[in-house]
């Protein structure tokens, strides 16, 4: 069996527990898989339900270090994906745990983040493989690992993001006229409630846009209704609720404003649609604008300046801007082949699984 270990805090996202799920359904395949939570991860095992996957429990206020000693039988590696705040400030906290992992005689696979979010320690034993599914990832870093995955090659998206000989261009209208809404699956920083307000004050402007809003499926239900409540007298706002794929809004809309999570950017890149977006974490700054870089997305700056500065002329700008929005559409789309789960997959079973 492979195990995985992910960070779940509903107020960081849920973007650990999402790609892991992705990579979880390539190493099915050929391995049992299973995930490690918490015994209050409500929300987490539900969606691992859904999906099919044996989950294994822990007493909440177990040390990390303990969990060694319940993990299930025969568990031959474990994917470790928990780079979230409380392990990049103290990754002590991970020493002993790691080390009894590599005791085991366990394979033992991190996945980790960028820059600022990274949970670097001196006193980590050498990781199996170290993977980092991003496209802004530094190359020329040197880390403690066997095998380092890095890259947009190693890029975790859902199957259905996979490239084919199919592809059709994207069509650029004259005029952006279908906006995508999406700040993730919980939206802990409140981020909609935002933009909502941000519409209300410039409603007028955008009397030819049609502004989709997703409200995801494990944001609190108060902020639902907030939102629902705050838009229903806009005819051009329309609210969609419990949305688990974002793929067939990626290719209807024109554009799409996202928060700073790289899944949805990188969806969004995916299927050619051009994208603004918000950072919700000021340690991601870096990473946001190495992304900005590639061409197919903007980067807007942090929430807090989303009623401020000059928002209102940046999105008026880039809907009346046809042959700018086209460009972005292709970069997007020539930047992921959509193949990063299924070459992780394989690399994992290389190490003797």
């Amino acid at each position: 069996m492979i195990l995985f270990h992910v960070a779940l805090g509903l107020k960081s996202g849920l973007g650990h527990l999402s790609r892991s799920i992705t990579l979880a359904k390539d190493l099915k395949k050929k391995s049992k898989v299973g995930f490690l939570i918490s015994r209050d991860a409500v929300i987490a095992e539900k969606i691992l339900n859904q999906s099919n996957i044996s989950t294994f429990f822990y007493e909440n206020d177990q040390k990390i270090s303990e969990l060694v000693q319940i993990f299930p039988r025969k568990i031959k590696a474990i994917i470790i994906d928990i780079s979230d705040a409380m392990y990049v400030k103290k990754p002590d906290l991970l020493k002993e745990y790691f080390h009894k992992i590599k005791e085991k005689k366990i394979k033992l696979i991190v996945i980790d983040g960028l820059f600022k979010d990274r949970i670097i320690s001196k006193d980590y034993p050498i990781f199996d493989i170290l993977i980092q599914p991003y496209i802004e990832v530094n190359l020329n870093e040197r880390v403690s690992a066997i095998k380092h995955l890095r890259g947009p090659n190693y890029i975790i998206l859902d199957k259905i993001f996979k490239k084919n000989i199919q592809f059709r261009e994207k069509n650029i209208p004259k005029l952006a006229k279908s906006i995508l809404i999406s700040f993730g699956g919980s939206d802990p920083t409140l981020l909609t409630n935002e933009f909502c307000k941000f519409l209300t004050l410039n409603f007028e402007t955008f009397k030819e846009q049609t502004f989709i809003i997703i409200l995801g499926p494990y944001m609190e239900k108060i902020n639902q209704y907030i939102i629902e409540n705050q838009m229903k007298y806009f005819g051009n706002v329309i609210i969609k609720n419990n949305i688990f794929n974002l793929k067939p809004f990626f290719d209807k809309s024109d554009l799409a404003i996202l928060a700073s999570g790289s899944t949805s950017r990188y969806e969004a890149a995916s299927c050619g649609t051009p994208a603004l977006f918000f950072g919700i974490n000021k340690d991601h700054e870096i990473q946001c604008k190495i992304y900005a870089e590639t061409g197919c997305a903007q980067y807007l700056g942090q929430q807090n300046k989303i009623i401020k500065d000059n928002l209102l002329e940046e999105l008026v700008s880039i809907i009346n801007d046809k042959s700018r929005r086209y460009i972005m559409s292709k970069l997007g789309h020539d930047l992921i082949d959509g193949q990063g789960s299924f070459r992780l997959a394989c690399e994992i079973f290389k190490i003797g699984l």
